[in-house]
């Protein structure tokens, strides 16, 4: 159980930083976005300055966008390897569980099959006893009964 949940908030951690990554390239994305848009506002303008500008809010956006795509692609893979050991971890505890529980049920069973043998052991018991006393009483000779000669 407790190897399960390492795994787990190992997962959960890896995920948390999948999504982290992801945010920062969609704010990459924004930012290239915003130059494009500052670029079309410069060209009208004719403001060199901010046209420079713009094409480097657009470079940059370029470059951070790059380099987080394949950050992105290792962290989904290590995602994907996390959450292949959280799930084999899971079914080895249910699989350990299933045989205990099976286990336990022949234990039970056996447990009542001895009570049940205990049972008729003396049920037995008793019948062989009143067997015994019967015996007994038809072999004394009766006493009130006498023989005619």
């Amino acid at each position: 159980m407790l190897e399960e949940e390492q795994a787990q908030a190992a997962m959960e951690a890896a995920l948390a930083v999948l999504h982290h990554l992801q945010n920062q390239l969609q704010h990459a994305l924004d930012r290239e976005h915003v130059g494009r848009q500052l670029f079309s506002m410069s060209a009208q303008s004719g403001d060199a300055v901010d046209r420079l500008a713009a094409l480097q809010e657009v470079a940059s956006g370029q470059r951070s966008a790059t380099g987080l795509r394949s950050r992105i692609e290792q962290a989904e893979q290590e995602v994907v390897d996390l959450r292949e050991k959280f799930l084999a971890k899971r079914i080895e505890r249910k699989q350990a569980e299933t045989l205990l529980r099976a286990a336990e049920a022949r234990e039970v069973t056996v447990l009542e099959r001895r009570m049940q043998q205990s049972t008729d052991d003396w049920y037995l018991g008793r019948m062989q006893q009143r067997e015994d006393v019967d015996n007994e009483t038809l072999m004394e000779p009766q006493s009130g009964i006498r023989g005619t000669t």
